[in-house]
């Protein structure tokens, strides 16, 4: 499997799905992103594509020109996953809206190789955080401080989405869509990801194809749990 390819085509479809231009949400700057709900269907494409992958929840900081963001020092937080072997994995991070700060090239996977003109930082202590921060600029940077903050069980992620996502981030979806919308979700990223079914991004806006999951995708909440005990029997044998 050509994981940054796939994470590439999963982005594509999740950023058309949740990604919006930055404004002032619940009082407070949001850049759009909706990270959790990108974290949260990156973890089950990975599990269900056999990687041993987990959600994290930690800080975030964005040196470049026209692009200084950061959660680092504020009350706010990223989630992003890690698997084993690559972290950080972040499918929601996206410039569109800053046309002249530097882009991306894609979804961000690992630190080995630049991503566009950006250097990708990761860590899991403080210290090694600021001294980052510190250093001599070099060009464009973002860094992530993974943290111990709970994420609850995969079975609850899967049976209650709600209980993952900031309060008032998902509550027009459920509204609109039902709580099974986020299962769907998972299954229509899968599918799209393998080659099962065509992609939505390019083709639909984000209502159209909300609209287009919801119609499909039915039981998904049961397969995904069935695809997910036969993932685990693979990966442990």
């Amino acid at each position: 499997m050509n994981l940054p390819k796939t994470l590439g085509i999963a982005k594509r479809e999740l950023n058309l799905l949740y990604t919006t231009p930055p404004a002032t949400r619940n009082g407070a700057w949001d850049e759009g992103w909706y990270d959790r709900e990108h974290a949260y269907h990156t973890y089950f494409l990975l599990r269900l594509l056999g990687e041993e992958a987990a959600i994290e929840i930690g800080q975030f900081a964005v040196c470049a020109p026209n692009a200084s963001i950061a959660t680092y020092g504020s009350d706010a937080t990223q989630a992003w996953c890690a698997t084993s072997t690559v972290a950080p994995i972040d499918l929601s991070m996206d410039f569109r809206y800053r046309a002249t700060a530097p882009q991306l090239s894609g979804p961000i996977a690992g630190c080995e190789a630049p991503n566009g003109d950006y250097s990708i930082f990761y860590c899991r202590d403080a210290a090694s955080f600021e001294s980052w921060l510190d250093a001599p600029s070099t060009g464009p940077s973002i860094g992530f401080l993974a943290t111990d903050a709970p994420v609850p069980d995969f079975a609850t992620l899967l049976d209650h989405p709600e209980t993952f996502f900031h309060s008032g981030n998902d509550g027009e979806l459920l509204r609109l869509y039902g709580p099974e919308i986020f299962c769907r979700i998972t299954m229509h990223v899968y599918k799209v990801a393998q080659g099962h079914v065509p992609p939505l991004a390019g083709k639909l806006d984000a209502r159209a194809a909300f609209q287009h999951i919801r119609g499909n995708y039915q039981s998904s909440r049961l397969k995904i749990h069935r695809m997910l005990a036969k993932a685990e029997r693979v990966l442990h044998e």
